[in-house]
């Protein structure tokens, strides 16, 4: 049973010392360091502080020494609703957590935001982000040179036609573009789990 626990924080990390209790053996501390980048991967972390001291020595701040009364760890979610730790793979907009497995998903869900947010409409159409052959989105399946969309078109929920023949890079800088288009700022989207952003 932990009696006691002590937080210190130094520059290579939290080291944590609980004092426990143990039948037969008596009291004895226990001690292990924790890196911040661990801390960061962590949340829902909650503890109560009874006094903070400073960790001094030869007149240098060494760290901050927390004596916690109660400590407790959840595996919540954060507010962007994606798990901390896991490998899951989508875009965060504004705060908005949307799970996509693909690069092509990446392009699609962005502009299934937008309309959902109202801020891609009828009058945006056909959407031109660059080029002198192409429409990224239109309300038919054609380019502006009258060439069809790929086989590899998506219908957008509200039934528009969006091209995804592109790569994975392409994708994420149209996403972006598609944002700026509509008046947000490509640094809105947030890529998560893909190894190309």
């Amino acid at each position: 049973m932990v009696e006691e626990m002590e937080l210190l924080f130094t520059k290579e990390g939290m080291k944590v010392r609980k004092r426990v209790s143990m039948p037969f053996t008596g009291d004895g501390w226990h001690e292990e360091l924790v890196s911040y980048e661990e801390i960061a991967r962590r949340d829902g972390i909650k503890l109560t502080v009874g006094k903070i001291e400073p960790d001094i020595e030869r007149g240098v701040l060494k760290g901050l020494k927390f004596q916690v009364t109660d400590y407790q760890e959840s595996k919540k979610k954060d507010n962007t609703g994606v798990p901390r730790r896991s490998n899951v793979k989508g875009i965060e907009i504004r705060g908005d957590f949307i799970k996509t497995g693909s690069c092509k998903g990446i392009l699609v869900e962005t502009a299934n935001w937008l309309i959902d947010e109202k801020l891609l409409t009828e009058k945006d159409m056909p959407l031109d982000v660059g080029g002198s052959r192409r429409y990224l989105i239109n309300m038919k399946p054609i380019h502006k040179d009258d060439t069809p969309f790929t086989k590899e078109r998506k219908i957008l929920k509200n039934g528009w036609y969006i091209e995804t023949n592109l790569d994975c890079p392409t994708c994420i800088g149209y996403a972006r573009r598609m944002l700026e288009k509509c008046g947000l700022s490509g640094d809105d989207l947030r890529v998560i789990g893909f190894p190309i952003v």
